[in-house]
């Protein structure tokens, strides 16, 4: 009989054990499921959000030779607005005072800077040069305050990738080593002259314009002198297209060429250059070019060379009768 009850109680515990399990299994159970789900929630909520980014973002392109006429252009054909825009244009950036860019521009009256109103006011810094040509994407809420500064962010990154800094201090300018800001202004020149030649064109033409500082004359550049036409707000062309020669005399920090011309660099970089021309800029081909002083491309996209001005004349007359007829 003792048997038999303690029988009894063992069976009543594993039974109340037993029942204990199945409440504890179906209670973890319960919350696996529930975690399962959250995480399946929490999975669907993500993909949401980032498909609700790439919905929202804005794709920019800025390519190599564009300047900041053309940026305007193309953040107000975004839907920014005039306003802000050039208040963002207008602002000073850290990153871009680290590259050397001067706290404001001298020597700069209002007729020269007529046709930048609101990008460039006389005594204002400029961006020009910063705006890193390349695609980015951004979030459609970003600013245009937050892409200049990316987009200078990421010029800044490249130059240091590189090491171009270096490369350009050991290029000389008025005796001394060329500065970071220096070289950018160079390399923008070289860009606008030589956007569309193979590299080693390139770094041809760079040596050009280096050996032209060298002997103090001025760089003879045409794009300076179209850039200081944008800048007044002056016609590069007539209305029945052809070069509108008189903007020669423009008295302008940006123009290099003509009877008004600036010996030295521009105050400014004349457009944004992509990173194969600062590597140009850069690295100057003087084993080839040391006394080089003169090129153009002619008719049928030869760049010509030559030291001296009878040589340079002789390759006008023979092979640039067309596209040494307009800018």
């Amino acid at each position: 009989m003792k048997a038999l009850k303690t029988m009894q109680k063992s069976l009543k515990w594993m039974l109340f054990l037993l029942v204990c399990v199945v409440i504890a299994a179906a209670v973890l159970g319960g919350l696996f499921v529930k975690q399962r789900l959250d995480d399946r929630a929490a999975r669907q909520a993500e993909y949401e959000r980032v498909a609700k980014e790439k919905a929202d973002e804005i794709t920019l392109t800025f390519a190599p030779g564009n300047t900041i006429f053309t940026a305007r252009r193309m953040l107000i054909s975004r839907g920014f607005s005039e306003a802000e825009i050039d208040a963002a244009f207008s602002k000073d950036y850290e990153v871009m005072t680290k590259m050397g860019r001067p706290a404001a521009l001298t020597g700069v009256d209002s007729s020269m800077v007529a046709g930048a109103k609101g990008i460039l006011n006389t005594g204002s810094v400029s961006i020009e040069g910063f705006l890193f040509p390349e695609t980015i994407n951004f979030f459609a809420m970003a600013t245009v305050e937050q892409i200049v500064t990316r987009m200078a962010t990421e010029l800044d990154r490249a130059i240091q990738r590189e090491g171009l800094a270096q490369r350009f201090g050991d290029q000389q300018i008025n005796n001394r080593p060329m500065t970071l800001y220096e070289g950018l202004v160079m390399a923008s020149i070289v860009q606008k002259e030589a956007g569309g030649l193979k590299y080693e064109d390139k770094t041809a033409i760079a040596a050009v314009f280096y050996n032209r500082l060298r002997m103090g004359w001025p760089l003879g550049a045409d794009a300076t002198t179209l850039y200081a036409a944008d800048m007044a707000g002056i016609p590069t062309h007539n209305e029945d297209g052809s070069a509108n020669w008189s903007i020669l005399q423009l008295s302008s920090p940006w123009n290099t060429r003509g009877s008004s011309a600036r010996v030295g660099l521009p105050p400014t970089p004349i457009a944004s250059p992509g990173l194969e021309a600062i590597r140009a800029a850069a690295n100057p081909d003087f084993a080839k070019h040391r006394y080089t002083l003169y090129f153009l491309t002619d008719d049928n996209d030869v760049v010509r060379y030559a030291t001296n001005e009878a040589g340079h004349q002789e390759n006008i007359r023979t092979y640039c009768q067309i596209r040494c007829q307009n800018w």
